[in-house]
């Protein structure tokens, strides 16, 4: 299995940029890699920021499963850091961890 980061660019790990205080609704769509037309049926979902140097979580909450191989949630990340998005799916009996990077900066 692997995963599309909603953006249309399909990554093992991809990267979310924010600015400070930035929320917006997240997705990624999970695929069967070996055979890409497989229907994928996704029970349910949960998510999970930590801070990437220091490995403390910042939050979490419950996914929505949108078209049975879909999970969405919303976003916020309020301090500039790296970090460190994890994504639990749940496809029948298996539990999948999909990664996400998240960098928040406030350069511009």
């Amino acid at each position: 299995m692997t995963l599309s980061g909603g953006d249309g660019m399909e990554q093992v790990r991809p990267i979310f940029y924010y600015r400070p205080g930035e929320q917006r609704r997240r997705s990624i769509k999970l695929y069967d890699q070996l055979n890409p037309n497989a229907e994928i049926a996704v029970t349910s979902g949960q998510w999970a920021i930590y801070r990437k140097d220091t490995g403390e979580l910042v939050d979490s909450g419950a996914c929505t499963v949108v078209d049975r191989d879909t999970l969405t949630w919303m976003l916020r990340v309020d301090d500039p850091g790296v970090y460190c998005l994890e994504v639990t799916a749940y496809v029948g009996s298996e539990e999948l961890k999909p990664k996400a990077e998240v960098i928040c900066d406030d350069c511009h």
